[in-house]
């Protein structure tokens, strides 16, 4: 292969999962009504051994098919998991817990923490509690499950929940924060650091230093995001998020600018960075994972977290397909684009989220119809 074909088969490579995480999102609603939650997260992991062996071996076979294949596989596998796995923690944790259990799935993909083992535990061991309480836990959970004859639950379809004018809002606000979390930059920042902290004229070893500063501030947010989430409202901390976000993509615009008239600005640029990535996680960062199993009951709960997963694998591939292009064309004003998505999410859900903290979903589901 020449040059420009190994470029184009690396971004094919880069790019798979993300095209396939699409799919694995749109089917998690499927996946989790007729396997379970648990089972689907088994079949996650099963999933993901598969491409692990691929990846390990495509090496030794000097072949980029398997390599490809593989990266395919994981991606399919990331948006079945992040699909179903904010909703079972979050239905399995007891109410005044529900938003700090919500976050651990951005958390663990922050940490790299495989909390996949973890929930395949006995119930009763999880939070050491005995089985009365777990009895009275479950007989709540079950409160919001409609009775259907012979135990069996009716399946609430991709057709259905669409066209429920009931369903329509909470399901635009999951996807919008979903979507917005991708589109408020936070990837195209983390994918480009070196690149803007290089232009910044920080130089190859400032560069990867800041970039491993971004990486640590991600961290301790994603660490710090339970508690976080247990003492705040989640409308507070989403629009505080948006805003100072929005404004800290302004201030790195405005430093790029100005970066060869001011000796110091690209140490500033650093600081831009990072004061960004700690915005980030204060709402954008956790809440968009668990918010869905707080705003739908039981039953269209996982068509509408796998339309919102879907959401968030979209936004992802639209800002690494198109920003390289935009920056190309537009410069620094690139990252406006992130800007007016975070101020535009913010004032929608200003207007339309209603605050979740303390509520069950039949009581949220009566505000929305009110």
């Amino acid at each position: 292969m020449n040059l420009s074909e190994m470029n184009l088969l690396w971004s094919v490579i880069v790019s798979a999962p993300l095209i396939t995480g699409m799919f694995g999102s749109l089917f998690s609603g499927y996946f989790a009504d007729r396997y379970g939650r648990k089972w689907t997260l088994f079949h996650c992991l099963a999933i993901q051994t598969v491409a692990g062996i691929l990846l390990i071996s495509s090496r030794w076979a000097l072949s980029f098919e398997m390599l490809l294949v593989a990266r395919l596989l994981l991606g399919f596998a990331g948006g079945l998991a992040t699909g179903v796995s904010p909703m079972y923690l979050t239905e399995i944790a007891p109410s005044n817990l529900r938003g700090t259990m919500g976050v651990l799935c951005p958390m663990g993909l922050s940490t790299g923490v495989f909390i996949a083992q973890i929930l395949g535990f006995k119930l009763s061991r999880l939070r050491n509690l005995g089985h009365k309480k777990l009895l009275e836990e479950l007989v709540e959970l079950n409160l919001g499950i409609p009775y259907q004859g012979n135990d069996k639950r009716k399946g609430f379809g991709l057709l259905e929940l669409l066209q429920s004018h009931s369903l329509r809002l909470p399901l635009l606000i999951v996807m919008s924060m979903q979507a917005g979390q991708q589109l408020s930059g936070i990837n195209a920042v983390f994918y480009y650091s070196m690149i803007i902290f290089e232009r910044a004229g920080l130089g190859k070893f400032g560069s990867e230093f800041a970039s491993v500063c971004a990486g640590g501030v991600n961290l301790a947010m994603a660490l710090v995001s339970p508690w976080l989430v247990g003492r705040y409202t989640r409308r507070g901390l989403i629009l505080i998020s948006c805003y100072s976000a929005a404004t800290c993509i302004l201030m790195l615009i405005i430093i790029i600018l100005l970066i060869d008239y001011l000796w110091w600005m690209p140490y500033l640029s650093i600081v831009a960075v990072l004061a960004f990535v700690f915005c980030y996680g204060l709402g954008l960062g956790p809440l968009p994972f668990f918010i869905g199993a707080e705003l739908f009951e039981i039953e269209p709960r996982p068509m509408a977290m796998a339309l919102g997963s879907l959401a968030n694998w979209g936004g992802n591939f639209l800002v690494g397909v198109t920003f390289p292009l935009l920056q190309q064309w537009l410069g620094p004003w690139a990252f406006a684009t992130f800007v007016l998505s975070s101020l535009a999410l913010a004032e929608f859900l200003k207007r339309k989220l209603p605050e979740t903290k303390g509520l069950d979903p039949i009581q949220v589901s009566h505000l929305f119809s009110q």
